[in-house]
């Protein structure tokens, strides 16, 4: 015996007087079974049958949120293990790589804060992606670029270097507490007044510098401010516009400062 699956277009392309449509077998949409088989010469309509819709999870948004937030801890850890590699090869200068590796381990601290319930172990999770990352986990560890905590290999400047990384990440931090819709005095001052404070604390910034001066007008907004309070949309954009911009041109200083 032989039968034929095909598609509505090509039924009717193989439709003769030798073929038959018969019902459908096994969920297959369409068998064609020979004339000796045929009862009669009439035809008989091809029968549709509509399969049952197969959820690939219970909760479709949460799980694509994991993942993402998986993808981008990965990458973190894969973008940290090539600057360690750069600068112990003397690729990237000092002051460079105290910059970047501060941005990445504020954005790796934010990224590893939301998957912490099923993620808490960084080495584990590592070992279990069969990642050979290990000059990432332990800078990750660490918190702190190899320039700061070793400041005999930054050039000496050890106070300068602490300085410029505790600023780079308590910008992130504060950018990212924005982005995530965080809107209430009592949330967005603390790490404002961080942020404040080790701006300060970076020698030879002038006091006119963009990065002081927007920032230290921001925290007054918020002092004048009761701790329930929430901000705007509009207010959170503008802030958010504003430290983006004092962050590029604090970077700009530090590339004019080498």
């Amino acid at each position: 015996e032989i039968r034929f699956v095909m598609s509505s277009s090509d039924y009717q392309k193989f439709k003769s007087p030798g073929y038959q449509a018969v019902a459908p077998n096994q969920g297959y949409p369409y068998q064609i079974a020979p004339q000796s088989q045929q009862i009669g010469a009439s035809y008989v309509a091809p029968s549709f049958t509509e399969l049952p819709k197969v959820e690939l999870s219970v909760n479709k948004q949460s799980t694509r949120a994991e993942y993402d937030h998986l993808a981008d801890l990965y990458s973190l850890l894969v973008a940290i293990e090539h600057l360690e590699k750069a600068w112990v090869r003397g690729s990237v200068s000092d002051p460079d790589y105290t910059l970047e590796c501060s941005r990445l381990i504020a954005k790796f601290k934010t990224v590893h804060f939301a998957v912490q319930s099923f993620v808490p172990d960084i080495s584990q999770f590592a070992k279990d992606f069969r990642l050979h990352l290990q000059s990432a986990i332990i800078r990750c560890k660490d918190g702190i670029p190899a320039t700061v905590k070793n400041p005999k290999i930054g050039g000496g400047q050890g106070g300068d270097n602490v300085a410029v990384a505790d600023t780079v990440q308590h910008f992130i931090t504060t950018m990212d507490s924005l982005k995530l819709e965080m809107k209430a005095v009592d949330e967005i001052h603390g790490p404002i007044s961080d942020l404040m404070e080790s701006i300060n604390k970076v020698p030879l910034l002038p006091p006119d510098h963009a990065a002081k001066v927007k920032v230290r007008e921001w925290l007054m907004k918020l002092n004048q401010m009761q701790a329930s309070d929430e901000l705007d949309e509009s207010q959170v954009r503008q802030m958010l516009f504003d430290f983006e911009n004092c962050f590029s041109a604090f970077h700009k200083f530090l590339q004019g400062k080498k």
